[in-house]
Protein backbone atom coordinates (compact mmCIF):
# COMPACT_ATOMS: atom_id res chain seq x y z
CA UNK A 1 0.00 0.00 0.00
CA UNK A 2 1.98 3.01 -1.06
CA UNK A 3 2.31 6.21 0.35
CA UNK A 4 4.28 9.48 0.34
CA UNK A 5 7.34 10.07 2.34
CA UNK A 6 8.69 6.94 3.74
CA UNK A 7 5.82 4.37 3.65
CA UNK A 8 2.08 3.73 3.75
CA UNK A 9 0.83 2.49 6.85
CA UNK A 10 -1.52 1.80 9.16
CA UNK A 11 -5.29 1.73 7.83
CA UNK A 12 -7.33 -0.87 8.02
CA UNK A 13 -10.91 -0.26 9.53
CA UNK A 14 -11.98 -1.10 13.06
CA UNK A 15 -14.70 0.85 15.13
CA UNK A 16 -16.69 1.90 18.15
CA UNK A 17 -14.11 5.01 19.19
CA UNK A 18 -14.16 5.86 22.70
CA UNK A 19 -12.10 8.70 23.55
CA UNK A 20 -11.76 11.06 26.11
CA UNK A 21 -10.60 14.67 26.75
CA UNK A 22 -10.13 16.41 30.32
CA UNK A 23 -12.19 19.93 31.04
CA UNK A 24 -9.52 22.78 30.59
CA UNK A 25 -8.14 23.92 33.22
CA UNK A 26 -10.91 21.69 35.65
CA UNK A 27 -8.66 18.54 36.05
CA UNK A 28 -5.20 17.02 35.87
CA UNK A 29 -5.02 14.95 32.94
CA UNK A 30 -1.94 12.52 34.22
CA UNK A 31 -3.93 12.51 37.89
CA UNK A 32 -6.99 10.87 36.72
CA UNK A 33 -5.86 8.91 34.17
CA UNK A 34 -4.29 5.74 35.64
CA UNK A 35 -6.30 2.56 35.68
CA UNK A 36 -6.09 -0.65 36.86
CA UNK A 37 -7.58 -3.73 35.26
CA UNK A 38 -11.24 -3.70 34.68
CA UNK A 39 -11.55 -0.58 35.12
CA UNK A 40 -14.22 1.00 32.39
CA UNK A 41 -15.80 4.15 31.38
CA UNK A 42 -18.42 4.70 33.91
CA UNK A 43 -16.01 5.12 36.94
CA UNK A 44 -15.00 8.26 34.90
CA UNK A 45 -17.99 9.95 33.47
CA UNK A 46 -17.96 13.02 35.10
CA UNK A 47 -14.52 13.78 33.58
CA UNK A 48 -15.73 13.73 30.52
CA UNK A 49 -15.69 16.90 27.97
CA UNK A 50 -17.38 15.59 25.24
CA UNK A 51 -16.98 18.21 22.91
CA UNK A 52 -13.42 18.47 23.21
CA UNK A 53 -13.05 16.97 19.72
CA UNK A 54 -12.50 13.06 20.42
CA UNK A 55 -14.12 10.02 19.08
CA UNK A 56 -16.82 8.91 20.53
CA UNK A 57 -18.48 5.75 21.27
CA UNK A 58 -20.84 4.55 18.74
CA UNK A 59 -22.98 1.29 18.41
CA UNK A 60 -23.03 -1.89 15.51
CA UNK A 61 -26.20 -3.56 15.38
CA UNK A 62 -26.11 -7.05 15.44
CA UNK A 63 -27.05 -8.45 12.15
CA UNK A 64 -31.07 -10.10 12.45
CA UNK A 65 -32.16 -7.45 15.53
CA UNK A 66 -33.39 -4.88 12.82
CA UNK A 67 -33.02 -6.19 9.60
CA UNK A 68 -29.40 -4.26 8.86
CA UNK A 69 -26.05 -4.07 9.89
CA UNK A 70 -25.90 -0.56 11.01
CA UNK A 71 -22.54 1.55 11.75
CA UNK A 72 -22.99 4.76 13.64
CA UNK A 73 -20.26 7.31 13.90
CA UNK A 74 -20.22 9.35 16.59
CA UNK A 75 -17.44 11.84 15.88
CA UNK A 76 -16.68 15.39 17.51
CA UNK A 77 -19.30 17.14 14.88
CA UNK A 78 -22.08 15.27 15.78
CA UNK A 79 -24.09 16.57 19.20
CA UNK A 80 -22.42 15.82 22.32
CA UNK A 81 -24.89 14.12 25.10
CA UNK A 82 -25.90 17.07 26.17
CA UNK A 83 -27.16 18.69 22.75
CA UNK A 84 -24.28 20.62 22.52
CA UNK A 85 -23.07 20.51 18.89
CA UNK A 86 -18.96 19.92 18.85
CA UNK A 87 -16.64 22.49 17.13
CA UNK A 88 -15.12 19.57 15.29
CA UNK A 89 -15.34 19.63 11.69
CA UNK A 90 -15.94 16.04 11.31
CA UNK A 91 -19.44 15.80 11.18
CA UNK A 92 -21.77 11.70 11.95
CA UNK A 93 -21.88 9.25 9.35
CA UNK A 94 -23.61 6.22 8.64
CA UNK A 95 -23.53 3.27 6.87
CA UNK A 96 -26.50 1.36 6.18
CA UNK A 97 -25.63 -2.67 6.20
CA UNK A 98 -28.25 -3.21 3.50
CA UNK A 99 -26.77 -0.73 1.02
CA UNK A 100 -23.03 -1.68 2.47
CA UNK A 101 -23.74 -5.16 1.64
CA UNK A 102 -24.56 -3.69 -2.16
CA UNK A 103 -21.64 -1.76 -2.05
CA UNK A 104 -23.13 1.31 -1.80
CA UNK A 105 -20.71 2.94 1.08
CA UNK A 106 -21.17 6.67 -0.05
CA UNK A 107 -17.87 7.86 -0.09
CA UNK A 108 -17.94 12.15 0.87
CA UNK A 109 -14.09 12.97 0.76
CA UNK A 110 -12.60 13.85 -2.46
CA UNK A 111 -12.25 11.52 -5.10
CA UNK A 112 -9.94 10.36 -7.82
CA UNK A 113 -11.54 8.72 -11.50
CA UNK A 114 -10.81 4.95 -11.73
CA UNK A 115 -8.54 3.76 -13.88
CA UNK A 116 -8.52 -0.24 -15.16
CA UNK A 117 -4.57 -0.58 -15.98
CA UNK A 118 -3.78 -2.93 -13.72
CA UNK A 119 -0.20 -2.15 -15.41
CA UNK A 120 0.48 0.87 -15.28
CA UNK A 121 0.94 3.57 -12.52
CA UNK A 122 -2.53 4.70 -12.75
CA UNK A 123 -4.05 0.77 -12.12
CA UNK A 124 -6.65 -0.01 -10.38
CA UNK A 125 -5.12 -1.39 -7.29
CA UNK A 126 -2.75 1.95 -7.11
CA UNK A 127 -6.10 3.76 -7.12
CA UNK A 128 -7.53 1.76 -4.40
CA UNK A 129 -4.58 1.39 -2.62
CA UNK A 130 -5.03 2.67 1.39
CA UNK A 131 -2.85 5.94 2.45
CA UNK A 132 -2.36 4.32 5.96
CA UNK A 133 -2.62 0.62 6.01
CA UNK A 134 -1.57 -1.88 9.36
CA UNK A 135 2.34 -2.91 9.42
CA UNK A 136 2.72 -5.89 7.26
CA UNK A 137 -0.16 -5.45 4.60
CA UNK A 138 0.91 -4.48 1.27
CA UNK A 139 0.27 -4.88 -2.06
CA UNK A 140 -3.78 -5.80 -2.50
CA UNK A 141 -3.71 -7.46 0.73
CA UNK A 142 -6.58 -4.09 2.24
CA UNK A 143 -8.27 -2.14 -0.42
CA UNK A 144 -10.55 0.86 -0.75
CA UNK A 145 -13.86 -0.71 -0.88
CA UNK A 146 -15.83 0.25 -4.18
CA UNK A 147 -18.62 -1.45 -6.38
CA UNK A 148 -17.74 -2.30 -9.34
CA UNK A 149 -20.13 -0.11 -11.05
CA UNK A 150 -18.81 2.77 -9.31
CA UNK A 151 -16.78 5.35 -11.31
CA UNK A 152 -15.28 6.96 -8.29
CA UNK A 153 -12.64 6.03 -5.52
CA UNK A 154 -12.97 7.97 -2.37
CA UNK A 155 -9.96 8.93 -1.11
CA UNK A 156 -10.85 8.29 2.38
CA UNK A 157 -13.83 5.31 2.25
CA UNK A 158 -16.31 4.21 4.82
CA UNK A 159 -15.60 0.58 4.33
CA UNK A 160 -12.39 -1.19 2.74
CA UNK A 161 -12.08 -4.74 1.40
CA UNK A 162 -9.43 -7.13 3.35
CA UNK A 163 -7.79 -10.56 1.49
CA UNK A 164 -10.51 -13.32 3.16
CA UNK A 165 -9.38 -15.41 5.56
CA UNK A 166 -11.39 -18.36 7.16
CA UNK A 167 -10.65 -17.91 10.43
CA UNK A 168 -10.43 -14.13 10.44
CA UNK A 169 -14.00 -14.11 8.52
CA UNK A 170 -15.34 -16.37 11.51
CA UNK A 171 -14.10 -14.14 14.30
CA UNK A 172 -15.76 -10.85 12.86
CA UNK A 173 -19.00 -13.26 11.94
CA UNK A 174 -19.15 -14.33 15.62
CA UNK A 175 -18.64 -10.51 17.04
CA UNK A 176 -21.26 -9.29 14.60
CA UNK A 177 -23.61 -11.97 15.71
CA UNK A 178 -23.23 -11.18 19.49
CA UNK A 179 -23.26 -8.75 22.05
CA UNK A 180 -19.95 -9.58 23.18
CA UNK A 181 -17.82 -6.73 24.99
CA UNK A 182 -14.99 -6.62 22.45
CA UNK A 183 -17.23 -5.79 19.99
CA UNK A 184 -17.19 -2.10 20.12
CA UNK A 185 -13.18 -2.19 19.91
CA UNK A 186 -13.27 -4.08 16.45
CA UNK A 187 -14.21 -3.46 12.74
CA UNK A 188 -18.16 -3.73 11.51
CA UNK A 189 -17.70 -6.38 9.40
CA UNK A 190 -20.32 -7.08 6.19
CA UNK A 191 -19.31 -10.39 4.73
CA UNK A 192 -17.46 -11.57 2.03
CA UNK A 193 -17.15 -9.33 -1.32
CA UNK A 194 -19.42 -10.95 -3.81
CA UNK A 195 -16.88 -11.61 -7.21
CA UNK A 196 -19.19 -9.42 -9.42
CA UNK A 197 -18.24 -6.12 -6.97
CA UNK A 198 -14.97 -6.55 -7.55
CA UNK A 199 -13.32 -5.01 -9.87
CA UNK A 200 -12.63 -6.86 -13.02
CA UNK A 201 -8.72 -6.41 -13.28
CA UNK A 202 -8.15 -7.27 -9.71
CA UNK A 203 -6.46 -10.61 -10.28
CA UNK A 204 -7.56 -13.92 -8.04
CA UNK A 205 -8.20 -14.37 -4.35
CA UNK A 206 -10.99 -13.34 -1.93
CA UNK A 207 -12.22 -10.46 -0.07
CA UNK A 208 -14.13 -9.89 3.43
CA UNK A 209 -15.96 -5.98 3.04
CA UNK A 210 -15.05 -4.30 7.04
CA UNK A 211 -15.40 -0.70 8.56
CA UNK A 212 -13.24 1.58 7.44
CA UNK A 213 -12.41 3.53 10.70
CA UNK A 214 -9.65 6.19 9.95
CA UNK A 215 -13.15 7.37 8.25
CA UNK A 216 -13.82 9.44 11.76
CA UNK A 217 -10.43 10.85 11.20
CA UNK A 218 -9.00 13.65 9.21
CA UNK A 219 -7.86 12.54 5.85
CA UNK A 220 -3.57 11.92 6.70
CA UNK A 221 -4.08 10.48 10.47
CA UNK A 222 -0.82 9.62 12.87
CA UNK A 223 -0.99 5.82 12.87
CA UNK A 224 1.01 3.34 14.77
CA UNK A 225 0.75 -0.76 14.90
CA UNK A 226 1.91 -2.67 18.01
CA UNK A 227 1.85 -5.96 17.51
CA UNK A 228 0.42 -7.70 21.19
CA UNK A 229 1.22 -10.60 22.94
CA UNK A 230 4.16 -12.56 23.95
CA UNK A 231 4.25 -14.73 20.82
CA UNK A 232 3.56 -14.33 17.36
CA UNK A 233 3.26 -17.79 16.14
CA UNK A 234 0.52 -20.08 16.89
CA UNK A 235 1.38 -24.12 18.52
CA UNK A 236 1.28 -25.92 15.11
CA UNK A 237 4.42 -23.91 14.01
CA UNK A 238 6.33 -25.58 17.04
CA UNK A 239 6.40 -29.12 15.41
CA UNK A 240 6.66 -27.86 11.81
CA UNK A 241 9.84 -28.60 10.06
CA UNK A 242 10.10 -26.78 6.46
CA UNK A 243 12.80 -24.50 5.81
CA UNK A 244 12.20 -21.08 4.51
CA UNK A 245 15.07 -19.41 2.83
CA UNK A 246 12.61 -16.34 3.13
CA UNK A 247 12.95 -16.04 7.07
CA UNK A 248 16.78 -16.76 6.91
CA UNK A 249 17.27 -13.81 5.15
CA UNK A 250 14.90 -11.55 7.32
CA UNK A 251 17.14 -13.34 10.55
CA UNK A 252 20.39 -12.38 8.54
CA UNK A 253 18.93 -8.84 7.86
CA UNK A 254 17.95 -8.42 11.82
CA UNK A 255 19.40 -11.17 14.00
CA UNK A 256 22.96 -12.04 12.01
CA UNK A 257 24.81 -12.52 15.36
CA UNK A 258 22.36 -15.58 16.52
CA UNK A 259 22.34 -18.11 13.09
CA UNK A 260 23.59 -21.31 13.57
CA UNK A 261 25.82 -22.96 11.58
CA UNK A 262 23.78 -25.46 10.42
CA UNK A 263 20.98 -22.75 9.59
CA UNK A 264 24.24 -20.91 7.46
CA UNK A 265 24.78 -24.12 5.43
CA UNK A 266 20.83 -24.49 4.58
CA UNK A 267 20.67 -20.90 4.14
CA UNK A 268 16.94 -21.68 5.74
CA UNK A 269 15.09 -21.70 8.89
CA UNK A 270 11.99 -22.83 10.20
CA UNK A 271 9.02 -20.42 10.74
CA UNK A 272 9.06 -21.17 14.06
CA UNK A 273 13.16 -20.65 14.55
CA UNK A 274 12.82 -17.10 13.30
CA UNK A 275 9.16 -16.06 14.64
CA UNK A 276 10.62 -17.23 18.51
CA UNK A 277 14.18 -15.67 17.62
CA UNK A 278 12.45 -12.21 16.44
CA UNK A 279 10.00 -12.33 19.33
CA UNK A 280 12.76 -12.79 22.07
CA UNK A 281 14.60 -9.97 20.74
CA UNK A 282 12.19 -7.46 20.84
CA UNK A 283 9.59 -6.24 23.52
CA UNK A 284 7.46 -8.92 21.98
CA UNK A 285 9.21 -11.22 24.58
CA UNK A 286 9.97 -9.06 27.38
CA UNK A 287 7.03 -6.77 28.03
CA UNK A 288 3.90 -8.11 25.47
CA UNK A 289 3.84 -5.74 22.55
CA UNK A 290 6.11 -4.69 19.86
CA UNK A 291 5.75 -1.18 18.09
CA UNK A 292 5.56 -2.79 14.02
CA UNK A 293 4.50 0.50 12.61
CA UNK A 294 4.53 3.81 13.05
CA UNK A 295 3.58 6.58 10.53
CA UNK A 296 3.16 10.45 10.98
CA UNK A 297 2.35 13.08 8.07
CA UNK A 298 6.56 13.46 7.35
CA UNK A 299 7.28 9.59 7.41
CA UNK A 300 6.73 5.86 7.64
CA UNK A 301 9.66 4.49 9.87
CA UNK A 302 11.41 1.69 9.06
CA UNK A 303 10.86 -1.50 11.10
CA UNK A 304 14.19 -2.02 11.78
CA UNK A 305 14.67 1.36 13.62
CA UNK A 306 10.98 0.41 15.28
CA UNK A 307 12.98 -3.10 17.03
CA UNK A 308 15.82 -0.92 18.26
CA UNK A 309 12.95 0.04 20.95
CA UNK A 310 14.22 -2.35 23.88
CA UNK A 311 12.56 -0.45 26.96
CA UNK A 312 9.02 0.88 27.79
CA UNK A 313 11.03 4.30 28.26
CA UNK A 314 12.06 3.99 24.73
CA UNK A 315 8.46 3.43 23.43
CA UNK A 316 7.08 6.24 25.25
CA UNK A 317 9.83 8.74 24.10
CA UNK A 318 9.14 7.22 20.76
CA UNK A 319 5.00 8.16 21.33
CA UNK A 320 6.25 11.42 22.38
CA UNK A 321 8.35 12.75 19.58
CA UNK A 322 6.58 11.24 16.50
CA UNK A 323 3.29 9.95 17.38
CA UNK A 324 1.70 12.78 19.13
CA UNK A 325 0.09 16.01 17.59
CA UNK A 326 3.00 18.93 18.23
CA UNK A 327 2.51 21.24 21.26
CA UNK A 328 0.58 24.41 20.90
CA UNK A 329 0.26 27.05 22.92
CA UNK A 330 2.01 27.67 26.44
CA UNK A 331 -1.02 25.87 28.42
CA UNK A 332 0.33 21.85 28.78
CA UNK A 333 -3.12 21.02 30.56
CA UNK A 334 -4.91 21.74 27.42
CA UNK A 335 -2.28 21.04 25.17
CA UNK A 336 -3.43 18.50 21.89
CA UNK A 337 -0.38 15.88 22.95
CA UNK A 338 -1.84 15.96 26.39
CA UNK A 339 -5.30 15.72 25.50
CA UNK A 340 -4.59 13.11 22.71
CA UNK A 341 -2.49 10.77 24.98
CA UNK A 342 -5.37 11.14 28.14
CA UNK A 343 -8.00 10.11 25.13
CA UNK A 344 -5.42 7.28 24.59
CA UNK A 345 -4.68 5.90 27.39
CA UNK A 346 -8.24 5.99 28.60
CA UNK A 347 -9.60 4.09 25.50
CA UNK A 348 -7.06 1.32 26.73
CA UNK A 349 -8.44 1.24 30.05
CA UNK A 350 -11.68 0.59 28.51
CA UNK A 351 -10.53 -1.91 26.09
CA UNK A 352 -8.57 -4.23 28.84
CA UNK A 353 -11.54 -4.46 30.46
CA UNK A 354 -13.92 -5.60 27.74
CA UNK A 355 -11.15 -8.18 26.87
CA UNK A 356 -11.68 -9.41 30.82
CA UNK A 357 -15.56 -9.89 30.71
CA UNK A 358 -15.49 -10.74 27.15
CA UNK A 359 -16.81 -14.78 26.52
CA UNK A 360 -15.23 -14.59 23.11
CA UNK A 361 -11.75 -13.86 24.68
CA UNK A 362 -12.25 -16.36 27.47
CA UNK A 363 -12.51 -18.90 25.17
CA UNK A 364 -9.89 -18.54 22.17
CA UNK A 365 -5.93 -17.95 21.76
CA UNK A 366 -5.31 -14.38 20.51
CA UNK A 367 -2.19 -14.73 18.74
CA UNK A 368 -0.73 -12.62 16.27
CA UNK A 369 -3.57 -9.48 16.85
CA UNK A 370 -2.41 -6.28 17.32
CA UNK A 371 -3.66 -2.41 18.08
CA UNK A 372 -3.55 -0.27 15.64
CA UNK A 373 -4.19 3.47 16.85
CA UNK A 374 -4.87 6.42 15.44
CA UNK A 375 -4.68 10.12 16.47
CA UNK A 376 -5.20 13.22 13.90
CA UNK A 377 -2.31 15.53 13.18
CA UNK A 378 -2.97 17.82 15.07
CA UNK A 379 -5.25 16.07 17.84
CA UNK A 380 -7.07 15.71 20.34
CA UNK A 381 -9.35 12.90 18.31
CA UNK A 382 -7.72 9.59 19.29
CA UNK A 383 -9.13 5.98 18.85
CA UNK A 384 -7.68 2.43 19.23
CA UNK A 385 -8.87 -0.60 17.40
CA UNK A 386 -8.20 -4.59 17.98
CA UNK A 387 -7.32 -5.79 14.60
CA UNK A 388 -5.70 -9.14 12.84
CA UNK A 389 -7.55 -12.19 13.76
CA UNK A 390 -6.46 -14.79 11.17
CA UNK A 391 -5.18 -16.81 14.35
CA UNK A 392 -7.29 -16.48 16.61
CA UNK A 393 -8.91 -19.75 17.21
CA UNK A 394 -10.67 -21.54 20.11
CA UNK A 395 -8.60 -23.19 22.50
CA UNK A 396 -9.08 -26.99 23.16
CA UNK A 397 -12.08 -27.97 25.07
CA UNK A 398 -11.29 -28.53 29.04
CA UNK A 399 -8.44 -25.96 28.64
CA UNK A 400 -8.28 -22.31 30.78
CA UNK A 401 -6.48 -19.74 29.97
CA UNK A 402 -5.61 -16.27 31.71
CA UNK A 403 -3.94 -14.70 29.12
CA UNK A 404 -1.02 -13.58 31.46
CA UNK A 405 0.89 -16.66 32.35
CA UNK A 406 4.20 -17.27 30.29
CA UNK A 407 3.95 -19.56 27.55
CA UNK A 408 4.88 -23.19 27.30
CA UNK A 409 4.04 -25.66 24.42
CA UNK A 410 0.71 -26.60 24.32
CA UNK A 411 -0.21 -24.14 26.86
CA UNK A 412 -1.82 -21.85 24.76
CA UNK A 413 -1.37 -19.18 26.51
CA UNK A 414 -0.86 -16.08 24.32
CA UNK A 415 -0.19 -13.31 27.13
CA UNK A 416 -2.23 -10.50 25.66
CA UNK A 417 -3.58 -9.25 28.87
CA UNK A 418 0.24 -9.02 29.96
CA UNK A 419 0.94 -7.11 26.83
CA UNK A 420 -2.10 -4.69 27.44
CA UNK A 421 -1.12 -3.97 31.12
CA UNK A 422 2.63 -2.96 30.09
CA UNK A 423 0.53 -1.01 27.05
CA UNK A 424 -1.19 0.92 29.74
CA UNK A 425 2.00 1.23 31.81
CA UNK A 426 3.60 3.16 28.49
CA UNK A 427 0.93 5.45 27.66
CA UNK A 428 0.92 6.13 31.73
CA UNK A 429 5.02 6.90 31.13
CA UNK A 430 4.06 9.29 28.35
CA UNK A 431 1.59 11.47 30.67
CA UNK A 432 4.36 11.95 33.11
CA UNK A 433 6.87 12.69 30.51
CA UNK A 434 4.11 15.64 28.80
CA UNK A 435 3.97 17.30 32.64
CA UNK A 436 7.85 17.06 32.99
CA UNK A 437 9.61 20.57 32.35
CA UNK A 438 11.64 20.54 28.92
CA UNK A 439 9.82 17.99 27.28
CA UNK A 440 9.89 18.22 23.53
CA UNK A 441 6.82 17.54 21.37
CA UNK A 442 7.64 17.87 17.66
CA UNK A 443 6.93 21.02 15.80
Amino acid sequence: MPLPGCWSYLGTWLHALCCWSCYAGRINPVASSSCQPGEGTDATATRVDATMGCVLPRQVNAAGRDGNDTVHHETAGSKTPGGRPSPNKASAVAVDGEDALQGKCKPTAKRMVRKWSVNSLDSTSSALTMDRVAAGHGGTSILKYVSKDDTEVAANPECIMKVYNATEAGVYQQLRDSEDTLRPFTAAFFGEVQKDDLPEDLEGGEYMKLENVLHAFDERPNVMDWKLGIRSFTEAEVTNTKLRSDLFAQMLNFHPDDITEEEHNAQACTKYRWMKLNDAKSTLGTLGFRMDGLENGRCKFRKKELRALGSLQDVAEKIVQEFLPPMSGLNSTTSPPLQTAFNTLQRLCDLRAAMMASDIFRNNEFVGCSLLFVADARGPRAGVYLIDFAHTTPVPSGMNVDHRSQWKPGNHEDGILLGMDNVIACWERVLEMLEEPGTVVRL
